[in-house]
């Protein structure tokens, strides 16, 4: 579960997609303690308690603790765009590294149905030259490298509007398919590591996620992505392109997928 729980925290790990459609690129551990020992009248070993009083006490305390957890949870807003045809669901929060360094992380999650067929919006995402075509201030798109069929190295080039400075990421892309649920997902995580860095500031904390669902003659589409920017953006920066910047690149994704 992505959230502000900030404890031992580590961010955007290469782990594939789950079966819900989040993506687990955190790695989170949470350790609890008790500040003072259990009070011997609620331990269901003293002679004097009732047989009542220990499990009403671990009631209490599990839900006071599970309220706390998910009071740090920051909340989705949620807005639809191009007269109600696409839903787009977003957030932005602080997350710490190891040292106590603060970082910004901003998430959004966009789904709309479309008539273009799967083969087509794969075909176009197999195309990397092509995905500056679709993918918002992105001067290049390109590959560096062919593992396998469904699996290559990613390069972007982001030429971005001020007061963001320009930068670039190299991202692993995998497609697997899911031949009895008729959908297909491509994946691309962030390897800053994989290729040599220019002068331009680099994006290490990448994440998204485009997944196709056939359903009837329909193709569901959901754009899935969490990221760091290079420097920490606005928040009131950020919120002006919610929703229409996400939604425009699923939209130009599906009028580029067309040709």
């Amino acid at each position: 579960m992505v959230g502000k729980a900030r404890v031992s925290t580590a961010l955007f790990s290469a782990t594939s997609a789950n079966d819900s459609g989040r993506i687990d690129i955190f790695d989170t551990k949470i350790h609890l303690k008790l500040l003072s020992p259990v009070p011997s009248i609620f331990s269901p070993h003293a002679g004097h308690a009732t047989p009542r009083l220990a499990p009403i006490f671990w009631t209490l305390l599990f839900m006071l603790l599970t309220a706390s957890l998910f009071s740090q949870e920051t909340p989705w807003t949620v807005e639809s765009t191009h007269d109600g045809k696409v839903e787009v669901l977003s957030r932005i929060w602080e997350e710490e590294d190891a040292e106590g360094d603060e970082y910004q992380v901003i998430e959004y999650k966009v789904t709309t149905t479309t008539k273009v067929s799967i083969e087509k919006l794969k075909a176009l995402l197999y195309d990397a030259d092509r995905h500056k075509e679709f993918m918002p201030d992105t001067e290049i798109s390109r590959k560096l490298k062919i593992y396998s069929t469904n699996k290559w190295l990613m390069y972007y080039y982001f030429d971005s509007p001020w007061p963001l400075p320009d930068s670039d990421c190299v991202t692993i892309m995998t497609m697997t398919e899911d031949v009895a649920n008729k959908s297909v997902r491509f994946d691309g995580i962030a390897h800053a590591e994989l290729h040599p860095m220019t002068e331009d500031r680099r994006m290490d904390k990448f994440e998204i996620s485009y997944t196709f669902t056939a359903q009837g003659d329909s193709t569901l589409l959901v754009v899935h992505s969490i990221m760091t920017p290079v420097i920490h953006a606005p928040d009131w920066l950020v919120n002006v392109w919610f929703p229409d910047g996400p939604a425009d690149l699923v939209m130009d994704l599906i009028e580029k997928a067309k040709l």
